[in-house]
């Protein structure tokens, strides 16, 4: 949910907003590489484009963060602004080596056909892909 600050209303502008699942989360692909903030924010650019969206401000929680921060600091052109909920700077080896094995045993929490689902857009980003199409 947006929620719109003291003097804005409904009549304020419209936005559009884009949640895609990232690689390996959702039902999203999960191939073998790519994982890293670089080429998940690579992603993003791909994601964009497709959308036909040339700057945008770029949200990111937890992990995503790090993805957001990365591509703000790979394409400023394309950032409009930054918002950053429960991020860190850096996600130690250590860590990634500890929880890789528990987050790829995770299955997505939301049923296949269930109305959350069925409430999913048909844009690009939502449908699964083939590996030549990085987003």
């Amino acid at each position: 949910m947006l929620l719109r600050g003291l003097a804005d209303s409904w009549r304020a502008p419209r936005v559009r907003v884009i949640v895609p699942s990232q690689r390996g989360h959702g039902d999203a692909d999960r191939p073998a590489a790519g994982y890293a903030p670089e080429g998940l924010a690579d992603d993003l650019t791909g994601l964009l484009d497709a959308a036909g969206v040339g700057a945008a401000l770029i949200a990111g929680h937890s992990s995503a963060a790090l993805v957001a921060m990365r591509f703000a600091l790979n394409r400023p052109d394309r950032t409009l602004g930054l918002v950053l909920v429960g991020g860190f700077p850096a996600l130690p080896a250590a860590v990634v080596k500890e929880v890789d094995p528990i987050l790829s045993a995770l299955a997505d929490p939301v049923e296949e056909g269930s109305s959350a689902r069925s409430r999913r857009g048909p844009w690009p980003g939502r449908r699964r892909r083939d590996s030549s199409t990085p987003w």
